[in-house]
Parts: C-alpha cells; sequence; structure tokens
C-alpha cells in the first residue's frame, strides 16, 4: 500500500476547509491533509515540511491565492498548487493557469467531490510531465555527448538521407573535405562537394545500399588527400530505419588505415625482397655459371626495384675497364658493347669512387654525361653500385629509369644488398674458374708425370715403342663399346698407364730372362701388383685408377694371382685390361718366342674364355677386332 499523500491547504473560512476535508476523505488513507489559515501559518508550514500538492483558496486573508502560487514555486518549482475557489468566472480560471496552477476547482458540492480525482490527475500530469522533461534532458544529454565524441573522433563520421545527401557530420569528415565546419557538408552528397570519378563511384554504390538496403562492412580502398598524397580507408556503411523498418538513410564511418597500409605494403616488399634473395642465393649455392646467376639477380633486381632497364659491367683489372656482362630492359643492343674507362663515364666513376652515384634527371646532367648515354633508350635517370667483395672491386650495377626518379633510403638499402649478391656471385664464378684452371694444370701434371713413369717402364723391359700407347687405345675404345662412362674412363687410361709399375721392384734378371723363370721367381714376379697396390694407393688422386694395376692379373675360374679373384669379384676395369692386355703380348715378340699370328691369338682367347677371362668381354673384344680390323 503506497504512503498517504501530502496535502497543504491554505484558507481562512472555516467551513470551506471543513467541505474539502470531507471531499478528500471520501479516499480513506489516501491523504493527509495540513491546514493553514493565514499567510504567517501557510509560509510557515511550507517550509517546514515537503508536500506532494498545495491547495489554496484564491482570496484568503492577508493575499491573494495567485500570489501563494509565487509563494509555492519560489520555495520549489516543481510543487503543483490547485485553486479551489468560490468564483466560477472563466477570468478566475484562465488567470490562475496562466500563473502556473496546475488546476483549479469550484467549492460548490457538486463539483468539490471530484477533488480527490484532480488531485490525482494533477500529480499524474506532474510525474508524466517530469519525466518527459527528464526524457528531453537526458536526450539533449546523449546528443551532447554524440555531438563531442563525432567531433572527437578520429574517424570521419556522417549521417545522409536518402538522396545520399550529407543531414550529420563531424570535424574529421569535414577536414577531409578540407572544410572547417560540417554544417558546410550538410544537404550535399559527396560528389556534389568533390567532384571526381571516386565520388561518382561511392554516389553509385551508396543508392544502391539505400535501395537494397544491404550493409557494407570494412570496405578498403584507395582515397588520396586533396593535396594528392596517398590514403587508404576502411569503410562500414549500413542503413537506418524508421520504427516500421524502412530505409531512412545512412551512416557511415570511416577509419584511415593508411599507416596499417603502409605497412603492410612494406612488409610485403620485405617479403618479396627476402624470397628474391633467398633464390640469389640459391642460384650462387647451386651453380658456377655467372651469367646465369647475373640474370637471376637482374630479374629479380628489375622487378623489386621497379627499374625500367638494369645492368651489371665486370672489372678488368689488366685493362683497368669495365665490360657489360648481363642487363635486362634495353631496346636496343648498344649496351651490349658498353665500356667505362675506371673513373671516366657512369660506371667508371661508380667503380673507382666506390660509393652509390644517383643522378634523378639526367636532364639536368652535364652535356658530356648525356653524350655517353646510349641513344634510343630515353633514359630520364640513372642510379649505380659498385659491386664490391673484400675490398676488391668486381664491376658495377646500373638502374636506368625512363621517367625522372628519386629513389627512397629503403630503395637505396635493398640495392646495396643486391650489389652485394651480384658481387660474391661474381668473386665466385672468379674463383671457381681459377679453381678449374689450377685444377686443369695440376691434372695435366699428373698424366705428364704418369704417362713419364709409363715410358721409363717402356724402357726398362725394352718393350716396342708404342706399346703402352696402344694398350690404352685399345682398351677405351673397348670400355666405351660396353659402356662404361667418360669420367670412369679418365681412371682406366691412368690404370692402363700404370698396370705394369709394380715392375720396377722385379729385377732385370727376372724381368729380361729368356727363358723360364723359376719358382722362386715367380714368387717375386707375382708380387708386382701389390707392389703396385703399395705405391698408389696412399695416392689420394690416383686410387680410382688402381682396379688395373692391383688386378690385371686375376683370372675369371680364380686361379690368377695376388689375390685369386673369382668371377665378377675382379673389377670390370681390370677384366676388359687382362683380355687386351694378353692379346697384345700374344701379337708382340718376346726374348723366348716369336709374336703370334692373329687367327691363333684368336683362338688362345676363345679357348680362355670362361677361364682366364670374362666370357662376355672376350665376345665383346673380339667383335671389336672384327669391326676395327688389326688391332
Amino acid at each position: 500500500m503506497s504512503a498517504p499523500l501530502s496535502i497543504l491547504y491554505v484558507d481562512d473560512y472555516p467551513l470551506d476547509r471543513e467541505l474539502v476535508r470531507d471531499a478528500l476523505e471520501t479516499e480513506p488513507g489516501a491523504f493527509t491533509l495540513v491546514m493553514a489559515a493565514t499567510r504567517a501559518e501557510f509560509e510557515a508550514r511550507l517550509l517546514s515540511h515537503g508536500y506532494d500538492l498545495v491547495l489554496s483558496d484564491f482570496n484568503i486573508l492577508g493575499f491573494e491565492g495567485l500570489q501563494v502560487l509565487e509563494t509555492v514555486h519560489a520555495h520549489n518549482p516543481d510543487l503543483p498548487v490547485v485553486i479551489v475557489t468560490g468564483t466560477g468566472s472563466e477570468e478566475v480560471a484562465a488567470e490562475a493557469i496562466k500563473r502556473g496552477a496546475a488546476d483549479y476547482v469550484l467549492k460548490s458540492p457538486r463539483h468539490i467531490q471530484h477533488l480527490p480525482q484532480t488531485i490525482h490527475a494533477v500529480l499524474e500530469k506532474q510525474r508524466l510531465t517530469l519525466e518527459s522533461a527528464q526524457a528531453r534532458a537526458e536526450a539533449e544529454a546523449e546528443r551532447d555527448r554524440l555531438t563531442l565524441l563525432m567531433d572527437n573522433l578520429p574517424d570521419t563520421l556522417c549521417f545522409k538521407d536518402r538522396q545520399a545527401r550529407f543531414t550529420r557530420a563531424n570535424h574529421a569528415l569535414a577536414r577531409q573535405f578540407g572544410l572547417d565546419d560540417p554544417a558546410a557538408l550538410l544537404g550535399k552528397t559527396e560528389f556534389e562537394l568533390l567532384p571526381s570519378e571516386a565520388a561518382r563511384a561511392r554516389l553509385a554504390q551508396e543508392l544502391r545500399l539505400l535501395e537494397s538496403g544491404q550493409s557494407l562492412v570494412d570496405m578498403v580502398e584507395f582515397s588520396p588527400r586533396p593535396d594528392g598524397t596517398p590514403r587508404w580507408l576502411s569503410t562500414t556503411t549500413v542503413p537506418t530505419r524508421d520504427s516500421a523498418g524502412a530505409v531512412t538513410g545512412l551512416v557511415s564511418i570511416a577509419r584511415d588505415i593508411t599507416a596499417r597500409k603502409q605497412a603492410e605494403q612494406a612488409l610485403e616488399r620485405q617479403l618479396q625482397r627476402l624470397a628474391a634473395l633467398r633464390q640469389i642465393d640459391q642460384a650462387i649455392m647451386a651453380s658456377f655459371d655467372l651469367r646465369l646467376v647475373l640474370n637471376i639477380v637482374l630479374e629479380q633486381a628489375a622487378e623489386l626495384l621497379h627499374a625500367d632497364a638494369i645492368d651489371v659491367l665486370l672489372y678488368e683489372p689488366q685493362s683497368r675497364l669495365l665490360l657489360y656482362e648481363a642487363g635486362r630492359g634495353f631496346r636496343t643492343d648498344a649496351m651490349h658493347r658498353a665500356r667505362a674507362r675506371l673513373g671516366e663515364d657512369l660506371a667508371g666513376r661508380v667503380a673507382a669512387e666506390r660509393r652509390v652515384l644517383r643522378i634523378p634527371d639526367l636532364s639536368a646532367a652535364s652535356p658530356v654525361v648525356r653524350a655517353r648515354l646510349p641513344a634510343g633508350e630515353g633514359f630520364a635517370s640513372y642510379v649505380g653500385a659498385p659491386l664490391l667483395v673484400k675490398g676488391e672491386i668486381k664491376g658495377a650495377l646500373e638502374v636506368f629509369q625512363r621517367a625522372p626518379f628519386a629513389p627512397t633510403p629503403d630503395w637505396l638499402e635493398f640495392l646495396d644488398t643486391l650489389a652485394g649478391q651480384a658481387a660474391i656471385a661474381i668473386d665466385n664464378a672468379q674463383l671457381f674458374a681459377g679453381l678449374q684452371r689450377s685444377n686443369l694444370a695440376l691434372a695435366l701434371a699428373y698424366d705428364a708425370t704418369i704417362e713419364g713413369w709409363s715410358r721409363a717402364l717402356d724402357l726398362r723391359d725394352h718393350t716396342d715403342a708404342g706399346h703402352t700407347e696402344r694398350l690404352t687405345e685399345i682398351t677405351l675404345r673397348l670400355a666405351r663399346g660396353l659402356g662404361l662412362a667418360e669420367v670412369d674412363l679418365v681412371h682406366v687410361r691412368r690404370g692402363v698407364l700404370l698396370h705394369d709399375i709394380g715392375l720396377m721392384s722385379v729385377p732385370e734378371s727376372i724381368l729380361l730372362k729368356p727363358g723360364p723363370l723359376t719358382e722362386a721367381e715367380w714368387v717375386v714376379m707375382r708380387r708386382h701388383p701389390q707392389v703396385a697396390y703399395d705405391m698408389l694407393f696412399p695416392i689420394t688422386y690416383l686410387r680410382p685408377a688402381l682396379d688395373i694395376p692391383y688386378a690385371h692379373h686375376e683370372k675369371w675360374d680364380g686361379s690368377g694371382y695376388p689375390r685369386g679373384l673369382k668371377g665378377e669379384e675382379i673389377p670390370h676395369a681390370a677384366r676388359l685390361f687382362a683380355v687386351v692386355d694378353v692379346w697384345d703380348a700374344l701379337r708382340s715378340a718376346r726374348p723366348y718366342r716369336a709374336a703370334w699370328p692373329d687367327a691363333q691369338a684368336r683362338a688362345y682367347l676363345r679357348q680362355q674364355a670362361g677361364q682366364q677371362f670374362d666370357p662376355r668381354v672376350v665376345e665383346a673384344f673380339l667383335n671389336l677386332v672384327e669391326d676395327y680390323g688389326h688391332a
């Protein structure tokens, strides 16, 4: 149950006071009535207690009822006052309402009985009025907060009507259009404010959204600033609707994401550059082909440096010239003949000064510089970087543009990295070429030494001139016919040249003996393959050639020496040479016998196939002899 309403009633006539009391008591417990008969009582009781409503006679002793209104409102503007009067003129009622009375009631018995309802109605109206005022105040405060928020947002925020015209906008949006006051935007479309194809496209897009009622979330677009500097925006646009759900306009918020976009682009550039450097590194590690590696460097450089043309000139210390080695993007072949003396021309200066040379606008360069540029290329800017490795100049990397170009620090840093990679590739290729020359010279020296040993052996055992060369030629021809790889033929050749190196340990009395050897002499003779192995194995370079000197006296049936190997246990090269060696020996005169005819030698090989020799090798050899005639 709610508390009774506290009513202060001002009236100097006792009967009227009783009349009002009786009227309020028709609702028992609903009201607490406090009486005041004089002005002094009224003022004292008004100040001493809080009331829900004041009832006042229109004319009381000491002042009029309208003065009561003034006193009450001075004390509490929200405290309602109802005039209770015996005068029923419209003028009195209008004046009372005008002065701020909430209502008035006549003192006649017929009207006074409605006093409780009037009090309830006045208080309800007051409640609604206060709530409405509070709601308006809150709405105004919310609007003020929204305005403050909008005006302090770094993002642009706006509302638009059904025609995509601005109805509200914040300062950030006004600044985007180069305006100080957002009011200058109101009633206009974006295209009207800043005509452009981009603005026309956005207007068309907004009209489609208004028609469809769809939203557009986080749309990223490139929107240059009025001064032309780049800018990216992320825009979200959603429709506004009335209570029935009909689209009434659009609200759009856009965030400047230029910093984020530029950071993303910088990261993407870095990733592309890292991938390019990795590809270049792999090329450097996988190949010593300088032209191939330089073409990969130039391909990546042209793409990532956005170069119209690019080349590499190599430095030749003997002539002190830089000569064209590789390039991309040139319209003519004039650069293929480019040569620059150290310290002269653009590339020569780059190499001599060992620093990057930049000419953003070649039209402003000296006539001498312009005269040295290739005709028909239309170059407008130049950047050259030295190619340095361990302080040694290797050449110059040149970048040409066909429009004036001012490189950024980031661009120059990547150019320097690419120049370093190119210089490493050049240095590696030159080192490899030098190593190849050294290896070739060493191999030639080794082979000359081996051939010298072979000739010495031939002289020692009085073998006919050309014996070893003949064995070598036939063995290599047989090996090729049986499919040995070229890389293995090198070792076969050396093995043939050194096949009897072990005979150096055999005394001449045994080696040149005209008659049969004794058993003791055979023991000495049969040691020579092992002597060959002991001599050659410590020489790493000759180790792959050991098969023939060590195993050419092994036999297919296992009866050979020094290890008694059998069948395919015998190295392939030794099986080949064994056939050739015996063939040549049979057909050559010895102190103890005459040379055999070809037919007799062929018959012997066929007889020994499967015993002394590999049958497949014998067949291949005899076919070879048949094809080439007298071997």
